[in-house]
């Protein structure tokens, strides 16, 4: 196994990353720099549109280019052109409220949350789960904020199988990609870190990639729109 930088730049709270079969590229948010990020890890570049409020999810349209859920809005974006188009807003009377993770399921809809608590953990030295993703033999890999790991767990038995550390607590989400599937994107934040944190975590804000795990993802599901 190795761990390594695949984005050097960091953000302020990098989020809920997709692989996109389509063009080879990985899809991200940042939730407080308020961007969405296509990073294409052939050329090493990164294409950024800003918003103009917090990004909760972003996924790819069957139709092309992406939707985003930012704020309280549902958003097509259209990466080639830069042209955003408003298609629906939900909680019009809740103004402090936001999207937070989403993805499609295999229907092709789009499932956003607005932060309405579901299950409440109870913090412990492992940290506090946050995304995750799943593998071709139904292992979870869990993204523990504050502790900076991934672990994989069997979902089946509550048994931790194993752990991925990177050079940042606060990882924030993880995804398979890569032409084969078999790498491990792990998206981490810098946001409330005090100077010092970030001078002992530099790295902190980057996304990584971890590879010679031995597990393959699922494909990501895109939008029926």
């Amino acid at each position: 196994m190795a761990v390594a930088v695949a984005v050097d730049e960091p953000g302020l709270c990098p989020e809920g990353p997709h692989w996109d079969n389509r063009t080879g590229t990985l899809l991200y948010v940042d939730i407080d720099g308020q961007k969405v990020h296509r990073w294409n890890p052939v050329t090493r570049q990164k294409d950024t549109v800003a918003m103009d409020c917090m990004v909760g999810a972003v996924v790819p349209r069957e139709a092309g280019g992406v939707v985003v859920a930012a704020g309280t809005k549902f958003t097509f974006l259209d990466f080639e052109t830069r042209q955003l188009t408003d298609v629906a807003t939900v909680d019009q009377h809740k103004p402090t409220n936001r999207f937070n993770d989403g993805k499609c399921d295999a229907a092709g809809r789009f499932w956003a949350a607005n932060r309405r608590k579901v299950v409440s953990f109870e913090e412990s030295r492992d940290g506090v789960p946050d995304g995750m993703c799943i593998d071709t033999d139904g292992k979870l890999w869990v993204a523990m904020f504050g502790t900076g790991q991934v672990l994989q767990v069997d979902p089946e038995t509550g048994t931790h199988l194993r752990t991925v550390k990177v050079p940042a607590d606060q990882t924030t989400s993880c995804c398979f990609g890569g032409p084969n599937l078999d790498i491990l994107y792990v998206t981490t934040a810098s946001v409330g870190l005090s100077a010092e944190e970030v001078q002992q975590k530099p790295l902190s804000g980057c996304v990584f990639q971890v590879t010679g795990l031995g597990a393959r993802g699922t494909p990501g599901l895109c939008y029926n729109g």
